[in-house]
């Protein structure tokens, strides 16, 4: 003998059905960094990488990237953002080739391509991303784009590395203590989609895993 009321619920049993599943499986995934919803595409450059070619932000065109900024002479936050970068990587597994990798400097007056080559072969990155180096000038408009404001601590002018040297002894020490400062910066990770959109920003603390979810979004 059947329920009173069976009938009744039979004829809705479907789209019951169909309702808890909405409920139960839920909409499309989310990004689990913080997601930019303008719909901005992200400020071109023309800069030069590690190994001394030229690089633009068309050539990316085609593949989500991920966009950092850093330095070579940073002690502390650029190295752990290279080391989670390396491990984003490495959880994509395959995937990994359906992204590409930029670093930008933030510190024109000592990065240069053999800088950002030593700083590449260091943190296991050389061959699979791009160090971008170039002068102020070019810099400075990219900073201001992506909302990185780079400010020179330690006492240095930016350009003091470059000054001669008379001597040895004291002279060549002082002038060692006075290429020594920082670049005060904040190091937001941006991920771009294919078109060059603005998709998602990371900041510290960075999680590798929350990366490399967020762009297989973007690659699926």
């Amino acid at each position: 003998m059947r329920p009173v009321g069976w009938e009744r619920l039979a004829g809705v049993s479907v789209p019951l059905a169909a309702a808890v599943c909405v409920l139960a499986c839920g909409g499309p995934e989310e990004f689990r960094g913080t997601a930019l919803s303008s719909g901005d595409r992200a400020a071109g450059f023309d800069l030069t990488n590690q190994f001394g070619g030229r690089v633009t932000l068309a050539e990316y065109v085609g593949s989500p990237v991920l966009l950092t900024f850093l330095y070579t002479d940073c002690p502390d936050v650029c190295p752990l953002t290279a080391v989670q970068l390396r491990q984003t990587l490495d959880l994509l597994g395959e995937d990994a080739a359906g992204v590409r990798v930029a670093a930008v400097s933030v510190d024109p007056e000592r990065d240069t391509p053999e800088a950002a080559m030593e700083f590449s072969d260091r943190w296991g990155m050389t061959e699979d991303w791009d160090f971008l180096v170039g002068s102020r000038e070019t810099l400075e408009p990219l900073w201001r784009a992506y909302y990185v404001d780079p400010v020179v601590d330690g006492g240095a002018a930016s350009g003091s590395k470059h000054r001669p040297v008379t001597g040895g002894g004291t002279g060549s020490l002082r002038q060692s203590f006075e290429d020594r400062y920082l670049v005060i910066h904040s190091n937001p990770v941006y991920l771009l989609d294919a078109e060059g959109v603005m998709r998602v920003v990371f900041t510290s603390p960075l999680e590798p895993d929350d990366i490399a979810h967020d762009v297989r979004l973007l690659l699926d």
